[in-house]
């Protein structure tokens, strides 16, 4: 059966993915093509409305749409491949990058550069290893970012502005299973499920090493910033360039704030959610956690949270936040046609 965004595209689930694999296997860069950056305004002086978006939406109909998005693909990998970079923050963490200013300042997850001020290295596509600093970051958006400490000329991407569309294709960047030396950063194909003012989602898979690299649309400009998995590698969540452009003076100017969206020990209702058109619908229940306790089930839908509306995974998990470990807090939970009133205790995350 197709699903409900290939049917909306005229596509079945089986075509589409083969579309994709098709276009994926076509995007390696060929190590004799000359890659080039393109340089940014600093983001700071860009608008933030939600123009339109241009990218593709549209899925290839034959032989000769798939070979001209299949150009189009490679065109962006290339323009866009320079300015991809991983971070090494100390002994503590690593993970990805994109420069966006001339300047060398780079976008990463606030999870990745974790404190301001830290030292740290950035390493380019062709080897160049270069000092650090982490700036700024808003844990509980996991933006962050880092300031390349040598002056030059670096390869920066245009950011775009708004919100991308549902449906439209995206490339994600970054360096899967850690920084690999002999290889460039790998590129994978999706498209966006989910937009929220706080979140995008894509169907690009991401794994350990990705946090903090780019999401890019089809035109080349960065959509969004790898934060984390989803219930599984099919939905995957990154920073949308809004959680950058509303803070970005205080992150350059070297602030942190907000609490992050998983600390070890912080709370946790023990839910897996499934974020389906402003619903949660719970897809897996953690043994021994409170929710388990409090008798909630996989199929659940989580309608309110102590009192508050819950349109969606990632509005659940900020409503978590905002309370301590130990508390007690009411549900409305909807199973099949009951709506069941449910308390349930937050206990420390493992």
């Amino acid at each position: 059966m197709a699903s409900p965004l290939a049917t909306e595209y005229g596509v079945s689930r089986a075509w589409g993915r083969l579309i994709a694999w098709l276009i994926a296997a076509a995007l390696a860069v060929s190590p004799d093509v000359e890659l080039r950056g393109d340089a940014l305004n600093p983001p700071s002086t860009r608008p933030t409305t939600r123009p339109a978006a241009t990218s593709v939406s549209a899925i290839p109909r034959n032989v000769q749409e798939l070979r001209e998005f299949q150009t189009r693909a490679q065109s962006v990998v290339r323009q866009v491949m320079p300015s991809v970079v991983a971070i090494f923050v100390g002994n503590m963490s690593q993970g990805s990058g994109v420069v966006v200013r001339k300047d060398g300042l780079v976008l990463t997850a606030g999870h990745v550069s974790a404190a301001a001020g830290r030292d740290a290295w950035v390493v380019f596509p062709d080897g160049k290893r270069l000092k650090a600093k982490t700036l700024g970051l808003d844990r509980a958006a996991d933006a962050g970012m880092v300031q390349i400490s040598d002056k030059g000329n670096y390869p920066a991407v245009e950011v775009a502005t708004g919100v991308p569309k549902i449906g439209q294709w995206c490339l994600a960047l970054g360096h899967p299973g850690g920084y690999v030396k002999s290889r460039t950063p790998p590129v994978r194909l999706g498209r966006i499920i989910m937009t929220r003012d706080d979140s995008l989602m894509s169907s690009c898979t991401l794994v350990g090493g990705d946090s903090g690299g780019p999401l890019f649309d089809l035109d080349g400009r960065l959509i969004g910033i790898h934060s984390r998995i989803g219930p599984n590698t099919a939905y995957n969540i990154h920073v949308p360039m809004t959680s950058f452009t509303r803070s970005w003076d205080r992150m350059a100017a070297g602030e942190a704030w907000g609490a992050p969206l998983a600390t070890a020990g912080g709370p946790m209702m023990g839910v897996q959610l499934a974020d389906r058109n402003d619903t949660a619908i719970v897809e897996a229940v953690t043994p021994g956690s409170g929710a388990e306790k409090a008798g909630i089930r996989t199929g659940d839908e989580i309608r309110s949270f102590d009192g508050k509306p819950v349109r969606g995974r990632e509005a659940l998990v900020q409503l978590i936040l905002q309370h301590k470990v130990g508390d007690v807090v009411p549900l409305e939970v909807i199973r099949g046609r009951e709506t069941k009133a449910i308390n349930v205790k937050l206990l420390p995350r493992p």
